[in-house]
Parts: C-alpha cells; sequence; structure tokens
C-alpha cells in the first residue's frame, strides 16, 4: 500500500511542476504579470516537493521490505522427496486432490476443509483420465 501511496504522491508532483511551468509561461506572455510569475513559481515548488516526498516514502517502503544484512530473509530448504509439501518436514499420508499437495498428519489438521477438498491416500498412485482423443481412438 505504501508502494501506491508513494506513486500516486510522484504524480500528483509531476502534473503540479507541470501546471507550474504552464502559470510561468502564461505569466510572461502578452501582458507579463509578476503575481501570475510567481503563483507558477510556488506551484512548481510544491509539485517538486510532492515529487521528493513520493520518492522518499517509496525508498523507505523498499528499504524496509529487504533484511538488514542482504541475505534472503527466508533460506531455501531441500524438499524432501515425498515429504509435505506444507512443512517440508514430515512423510506425507494424504493427498489433497482439489488443493494437489501432499499433507502429513500436523499439516491436515490446519487444512481440512470438507465443503471444497477430496482426499486420497497419499501412497496411492494418482491416475489421470484418458483424454477424449485418445478414448476416440481406442474406439470405446
Amino acid at each position: 500500500m505504501p508502494s501506491k501511496i508513494a506513486n500516486g504522491m510522484m504524480g500528483v508532483g509531476a502534473v503540479g511542476i507541470f501546471l507550474g511551468f504552464l502559470t510561468m509561461v502564461a505569466g510572461r506572455g502578452d501582458h507579463p504579470d509578476s503575481t501570475i510569475v510567481m503563483m507558477g513559481a510556488c506551484a512548481l515548488s510544491l509539485g517538486s516537493l510532492l515529487t521528493a516526498a513520493g520518492m522518499y516514502v517509496k525508498a523507505k517502503y523498499l528499504h524496509a521490505s529487504f533484511p538488514a544484512n542482504g541475505t534472503s530473509a527466508k533460506p531455501q530448504t531441500r524438499r524432501i522427496r515425498g515429504g509435505c509439501d506444507i512443512c517440508q518436514g514430515n512423510i506425507s499420508l494424504i493427498y489433497c486432490r482439489v488443493h494437489q499437495i501432499h499433507m502429513c498428519a500436523d499439516c491436515t489438521a490446519e487444512h481440512f476443509d470438507p465443503r471444497s477438498c477430496a482426499y486420497v491416500l497419499s501412497s496411492r498412485r494418482q491416475v489421470q483420465k484418458p483424454s477424449r482423443a485418445a478414448v476416440a481412438r481406442a474406439g470405446a
């Protein structure tokens, strides 16, 4: 969210800078008026201030999203073959067909949703249905 706010501030600042330049040029036209030029200078400076503030907010947001020491926040652990897809530690016992993940007994309790999930044993081989083209070629 702060990134969107920063982008909005920079956009409004750019419009302010543009309008400030237009107002300054209008004040130097056929009938020069110093108050209009000063108003354009104020719009230009306000637009510059908003743009700089937007860049500051965006830099603070980016700085906060990266860890201090330059390494990744969570080291990538190697997945155990046949292990749980959620905790990557225990042996998987159950396979959720809807979400297509293997789970251990501990993670099943957190994932359990009887309305939308369909569970099968993880050790059972998953058989795919043949495509319609293969069925048509077989003559069935």
